[in-house]
């Protein structure tokens, strides 16, 4: 998977020291991870699978909203809002589940797995 984002950086450079400039430079980069970072994330979700039965019951499963999420990165904090699925029978909610490969990097972190929401929980 490529990800691109288009990039464009003013740098003043009449009248600017050194460090006026690496403060813009890293300003930009630390803003162009978060956009990365947001752009991945919509893909990869876009490419799991659809919930269509509640693993507790078997039960149908339907579109319940979006769950805002925050995923902390080197590059600053992302913040998400994950599709969410109910299961009125067994009275239980989740997000599509998020491939292991990524799931368990993301647990490096707090807030980072709380993102990830790949387990079912009663409401």
């Amino acid at each position: 998977m490529e990800c691109t984002v288009p990039v464009e950086v003013h740098l003043a450079t009449e009248h600017a020291d050194v460090g006026s400039l690496e403060r813009t430079v890293s300003t930009a980069l630390a803003e162009i991870g978060v956009r990365l970072w947001r752009e991945l994330v919509a893909r990869l979700e876009a490419a799991l699978p659809v919930p269509v039965a509640c693993p507790a019951c078997g039960g149908p499963v339907k579109a319940n909203g979006r769950a805002p999420r925050r995923l902390v990165t080197l590059s600053g904090e992302v913040d998400l809002r994950r599709q969410r699925y109910r299961c009125r029978p067994a009275g239980s909610s989740r997000s599509r589940s998020t491939p292991r490969s990524v799931s368990s990097r993301a647990r490096s972190t707090r807030s980072a797995s709380a993102s990830v929401g790949c387990g079912w929980s009663p409401r």
